[in-house]
């Protein structure tokens, strides 16, 4: 009795309870190895799926159980939304649909962050249902992470650009410079200069007292030679010049004076006669 009870209890939980097939997860084709910054593409499978879902697709990248130096593309993005990192939100990752057969195929571009171990990583796809937390696993892929090269600048000569002359270009001629036939001067006459006659100063015929003057017997003075003659002569001009002078400001004293007589003259003769 026993014994079937087990027995129904048994065939009540195998036999009427569904059964869930396993979301299947395959990467067909990938690089073994790949440089860190740049990207690259993974060929994916994803079979049993719900029909017509919409599922969240994203790549992960690293060593051990740290998966986070994984860079998933989305091109329906603006950028730098394009490029998202493990921990961005499931919302900006692409979006696939199972469609009626319960299958997905396609490809997925990712790139290791620049912060990644360099060697061997260990690549996986995960998968998140759009209306749930669900999510579905790859299994694990080798990949082996190469440093990025370091660009050592290079000095290279500087080109000397010739210019190449096309088939059809036909070279112009340029004119040679006539030289201009050059003018003589035309000798100007030069002028004749005018002939100054110096100034003839008379000759003094010296008296006999004059000769005994030259000769310094005069009362023992001094010898007048010709040459104080000037001398006299500017001290004429000087002492007619001071006269001149001296009469002018005479003549002008002498007639304010007049001038000044005749003005009270006026005043006293337009003075009306005292009673």
């Amino acid at each position: 009795m026993q014994k079937s009870i087990i027995i129904f209890v048994l065939f009540l939980i195998f036999g009427i309870s569904p059964v869930f097939a396993a979301v299947n997860i395959s990467v067909g084709s990938y690089p073994s190895s790949a440089i860190i910054g740049q990207e690259f593409t993974v060929s994916i499978t994803a079979n049993d799926l719900s029909s017509d879902i919409s599922y969240y697709l994203k790549g992960r990248i690293g060593t051990g159980t740290d998966l986070n130096k994984a860079e998933t593309n989305n091109s329906n993005n603006s950028p730098p939304d394009d490029w998202l990192s493990d921990t961005d939100s499931w919302s900006k990752f692409p979006i696939i649909t199972s469609g009626e057969t319960s299958t997905w195929s396609g490809t997925l571009k990712l790139r290791a962050k620049n912060n990644a171990t360099v060697g061997q990583n260990i690549l996986r796809i995960r998968l998140k249902k759009t209306s749930s937390d669900t999510t579905y696993n790859s299994e694990d892929y080798s990949l082996n992470l190469e440093a990025a090269p370091t660009a050592t600048p290079t000095l290279s000569p500087t080109a000397t650009i010739t210019p190449t002359p096309r088939p059809n270009d036909t070279p112009t001629p340029t004119p040679s410079n006539t030289p201009k036939p050059q003018s003589s001067p035309t000798n100007k006459p030069s002028a004749t200069p005018l002939k100054v006659s110096p100034t003839i100063t008379q000759k003094l015929t010296p008296t006999p007292e004059d000769k005994d003057e030259i000769k310094g017997i005069v009362l023992g003075e001094s010898v007048s030679t010709p040459s104080s003659v000037p001398e006299i002569k500017n001290s004429l001009y000087l002492s007619l010049m001071l006269f001149l002078i001296g009469g002018g400001l005479i003549f002008i004293s002498i007639a304010i004076f007049i001038a000044y007589k005749q003005r009270d003259l006026r005043k006293n003769l337009l003075k009306p006669p005292k009673p």
